[in-house]
Protein backbone atom coordinates (compact mmCIF):
# COMPACT_ATOMS: atom_id res chain seq x y z
CA UNK A 1 0.00 0.00 0.00
CA UNK A 2 2.87 2.40 0.77
CA UNK A 3 4.37 1.70 -2.65
CA UNK A 4 1.06 2.60 -4.31
CA UNK A 5 0.93 5.89 -2.44
CA UNK A 6 4.53 6.75 -3.39
CA UNK A 7 3.87 6.00 -7.06
CA UNK A 8 0.68 8.08 -7.03
CA UNK A 9 2.56 10.99 -5.45
CA UNK A 10 5.33 10.74 -8.05
CA UNK A 11 2.79 10.80 -10.89
CA UNK A 12 1.06 13.88 -9.45
CA UNK A 13 4.38 15.75 -9.08
CA UNK A 14 5.49 14.81 -12.60
CA UNK A 15 2.20 15.96 -14.12
CA UNK A 16 2.25 19.20 -12.12
CA UNK A 17 5.78 20.10 -13.23
CA UNK A 18 5.15 18.95 -16.82
CA UNK A 19 8.83 19.28 -17.82
CA UNK A 20 8.14 18.39 -21.46
CA UNK A 21 4.92 20.33 -21.94
CA UNK A 22 3.00 17.15 -22.68
CA UNK A 23 0.09 17.81 -20.34
CA UNK A 24 -0.36 21.56 -20.90
CA UNK A 25 -3.61 21.13 -22.84
CA UNK A 26 -5.00 18.32 -20.72
CA UNK A 27 -7.01 18.65 -17.52
CA UNK A 28 -4.62 17.75 -14.72
CA UNK A 29 -7.43 16.45 -12.54
CA UNK A 30 -8.45 13.98 -15.23
CA UNK A 31 -4.87 12.73 -15.63
CA UNK A 32 -4.39 12.23 -11.91
CA UNK A 33 -7.75 10.48 -11.60
CA UNK A 34 -6.94 8.09 -14.44
CA UNK A 35 -3.47 7.33 -13.05
CA UNK A 36 -4.89 6.59 -9.60
CA UNK A 37 -7.58 4.34 -11.08
CA UNK A 38 -5.11 2.40 -13.24
CA UNK A 39 -2.67 1.96 -10.39
CA UNK A 40 -5.41 0.87 -8.01
CA UNK A 41 -6.60 -1.75 -10.49
CA UNK A 42 -3.03 -2.96 -10.86
CA UNK A 43 -2.58 -3.30 -7.11
CA UNK A 44 -5.94 -5.07 -6.83
CA UNK A 45 -5.02 -7.54 -9.58
CA UNK A 46 -1.66 -8.24 -7.96
CA UNK A 47 -3.06 -8.86 -4.48
CA UNK A 48 -6.25 -10.71 -5.42
CA UNK A 49 -5.80 -12.65 -8.66
CA UNK A 50 -2.12 -12.80 -9.55
CA UNK A 51 -0.83 -13.61 -6.06
CA UNK A 52 -1.61 -17.38 -6.11
CA UNK A 53 0.31 -17.67 -9.41
CA UNK A 54 3.27 -15.75 -7.98
CA UNK A 55 3.40 -18.22 -5.08
CA UNK A 56 4.30 -21.00 -7.53
CA UNK A 57 7.36 -19.23 -8.91
CA UNK A 58 10.96 -20.13 -7.96
CA UNK A 59 11.99 -18.77 -4.55
CA UNK A 60 8.56 -17.18 -4.00
CA UNK A 61 6.96 -20.45 -2.83
CA UNK A 62 9.55 -20.69 -0.05
CA UNK A 63 8.25 -17.43 1.42
CA UNK A 64 4.59 -17.66 0.42
CA UNK A 65 3.41 -21.31 0.33
CA UNK A 66 1.04 -22.15 -2.53
CA UNK A 67 -1.96 -23.53 -0.65
CA UNK A 68 -4.67 -21.79 -2.69
CA UNK A 69 -7.15 -24.35 -4.04
CA UNK A 70 -9.79 -26.98 -3.27
CA UNK A 71 -9.18 -30.10 -1.18
CA UNK A 72 -10.81 -33.33 -0.09
CA UNK A 73 -10.93 -33.19 3.70
CA UNK A 74 -10.82 -36.07 6.18
CA UNK A 75 -11.21 -35.43 9.90
CA UNK A 76 -10.74 -38.16 12.49
CA UNK A 77 -12.42 -37.51 15.84
CA UNK A 78 -11.89 -39.11 19.24
CA UNK A 79 -15.58 -38.68 20.11
CA UNK A 80 -16.50 -42.41 19.96
CA UNK A 81 -13.71 -43.17 22.43
CA UNK A 82 -14.81 -40.40 24.79
CA UNK A 83 -18.41 -41.61 24.61
CA UNK A 84 -17.37 -45.21 25.30
CA UNK A 85 -15.36 -44.12 28.34
CA UNK A 86 -18.31 -42.06 29.58
CA UNK A 87 -20.46 -45.22 29.28
CA UNK A 88 -18.11 -47.09 31.61
CA UNK A 89 -15.79 -48.96 29.25
CA UNK A 90 -12.19 -49.32 30.42
CA UNK A 91 -9.22 -47.99 28.48
CA UNK A 92 -7.96 -51.58 28.08
CA UNK A 93 -11.15 -52.49 26.23
CA UNK A 94 -10.85 -49.46 23.98
CA UNK A 95 -7.33 -50.31 22.85
CA UNK A 96 -8.63 -53.19 20.74
CA UNK A 97 -11.45 -51.22 19.14
CA UNK A 98 -11.34 -48.90 16.14
CA UNK A 99 -13.37 -46.08 17.66
CA UNK A 100 -12.22 -43.20 15.52
CA UNK A 101 -15.01 -41.36 13.71
CA UNK A 102 -14.12 -40.12 10.22
CA UNK A 103 -15.89 -37.11 8.76
CA UNK A 104 -15.45 -36.41 5.07
CA UNK A 105 -15.93 -33.13 3.28
CA UNK A 106 -14.33 -30.50 1.08
CA UNK A 107 -12.23 -27.47 1.96
CA UNK A 108 -11.53 -24.38 -0.13
CA UNK A 109 -8.53 -22.20 0.73
CA UNK A 110 -8.21 -18.79 -0.89
CA UNK A 111 -5.09 -16.66 -0.53
CA UNK A 112 -4.22 -13.06 -1.37
CA UNK A 113 -1.27 -10.90 -0.41
CA UNK A 114 -3.13 -9.64 2.65
CA UNK A 115 -5.63 -12.37 3.54
CA UNK A 116 -6.24 -16.12 3.88
CA UNK A 117 -9.74 -17.60 4.02
CA UNK A 118 -11.12 -21.13 4.40
CA UNK A 119 -14.55 -22.67 3.86
CA UNK A 120 -15.52 -26.22 4.84
CA UNK A 121 -18.47 -28.33 3.74
CA UNK A 122 -19.17 -31.72 5.36
CA UNK A 123 -20.72 -34.45 3.25
CA UNK A 124 -22.95 -35.84 6.00
CA UNK A 125 -24.78 -32.50 6.50
CA UNK A 126 -25.20 -33.26 10.24
CA UNK A 127 -23.19 -30.17 11.11
CA UNK A 128 -21.84 -27.08 9.39
CA UNK A 129 -18.68 -25.14 10.15
CA UNK A 130 -17.70 -21.53 9.50
CA UNK A 131 -14.04 -20.55 9.66
CA UNK A 132 -13.82 -17.30 11.60
CA UNK A 133 -10.12 -16.54 11.30
CA UNK A 134 -6.98 -17.85 9.57
CA UNK A 135 -3.34 -17.02 10.16
CA UNK A 136 -0.16 -18.21 8.44
CA UNK A 137 3.04 -18.57 10.46
CA UNK A 138 6.16 -18.91 8.36
CA UNK A 139 8.53 -21.62 9.53
CA UNK A 140 12.10 -20.85 10.46
CA UNK A 141 14.97 -22.82 9.01
CA UNK A 142 13.72 -26.20 7.82
CA UNK A 143 10.57 -26.10 9.96
CA UNK A 144 7.29 -26.24 8.03
CA UNK A 145 4.99 -23.28 7.61
CA UNK A 146 1.84 -23.56 9.70
CA UNK A 147 -1.74 -22.52 9.08
CA UNK A 148 -3.79 -21.77 12.20
CA UNK A 149 -7.54 -21.34 12.10
CA UNK A 150 -10.52 -20.82 14.42
CA UNK A 151 -13.98 -22.07 13.49
CA UNK A 152 -17.55 -22.22 14.77
CA UNK A 153 -19.60 -25.38 14.35
CA UNK A 154 -23.38 -25.55 14.28
CA UNK A 155 -25.70 -28.57 14.58
CA UNK A 156 -29.28 -27.98 13.48
CA UNK A 157 -30.77 -31.10 15.08
CA UNK A 158 -28.26 -32.36 17.68
CA UNK A 159 -28.38 -35.76 19.34
CA UNK A 160 -28.97 -35.88 23.09
CA UNK A 161 -25.21 -36.06 23.71
CA UNK A 162 -24.41 -33.17 21.39
CA UNK A 163 -24.76 -29.38 21.38
CA UNK A 164 -26.13 -26.84 18.91
CA UNK A 165 -22.96 -24.77 18.59
CA UNK A 166 -19.32 -24.97 19.57
CA UNK A 167 -15.94 -23.40 18.87
CA UNK A 168 -12.77 -25.05 17.70
CA UNK A 169 -9.27 -24.41 16.41
CA UNK A 170 -6.76 -26.20 14.25
CA UNK A 171 -3.10 -26.24 13.24
CA UNK A 172 -1.97 -27.54 9.85
CA UNK A 173 1.63 -28.17 8.78
CA UNK A 174 2.50 -27.02 5.26
CA UNK A 175 5.31 -29.05 3.64
CA UNK A 176 8.26 -27.20 2.13
CA UNK A 177 7.14 -28.01 -1.40
CA UNK A 178 6.45 -25.90 -4.47
CA UNK A 179 2.79 -26.96 -4.60
CA UNK A 180 1.86 -29.16 -1.62
CA UNK A 181 -0.53 -32.00 -2.40
CA UNK A 182 -1.34 -33.10 1.16
CA UNK A 183 -1.72 -30.99 4.31
CA UNK A 184 -1.84 -32.70 7.71
CA UNK A 185 -2.66 -31.31 11.11
CA UNK A 186 -4.67 -31.46 14.31
CA UNK A 187 -7.82 -29.82 15.65
CA UNK A 188 -9.66 -29.53 18.95
CA UNK A 189 -13.02 -28.14 20.10
CA UNK A 190 -15.00 -27.18 23.22
CA UNK A 191 -17.87 -29.37 22.02
CA UNK A 192 -19.75 -30.82 25.05
CA UNK A 193 -16.87 -29.80 27.31
CA UNK A 194 -19.14 -29.63 30.38
CA UNK A 195 -19.73 -33.38 30.02
CA UNK A 196 -16.05 -34.14 29.46
CA UNK A 197 -16.69 -34.94 25.80
CA UNK A 198 -14.81 -32.08 24.10
CA UNK A 199 -13.38 -33.53 20.93
CA UNK A 200 -10.00 -33.47 19.20
CA UNK A 201 -8.49 -35.28 16.28
CA UNK A 202 -6.51 -35.24 13.06
CA UNK A 203 -7.18 -33.51 9.76
CA UNK A 204 -5.88 -34.26 6.28
CA UNK A 205 -6.47 -32.10 3.22
CA UNK A 206 -5.70 -33.69 -0.18
CA UNK A 207 -5.61 -31.35 -3.17
CA UNK A 208 -8.20 -32.01 -5.87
Amino acid sequence: MKIALYVNAAIVIFVALDPFGVFSSINIVSIVSISVAVLSLGVLALTQWVFPTLCRQPLMWRLFPDIDGDYDAEMSSNYPMLKAMADGHSTEELKTENLRLNVMGTVSIRTTLTNISMTFSAKNKYSTSEVLSCSLQRGRGNCPHRLYYVFEGRVKDPETTDTRSFLGAGCIDIPRERRPKVLDGEYWTNREWHNGLNTAGLVRFTRL
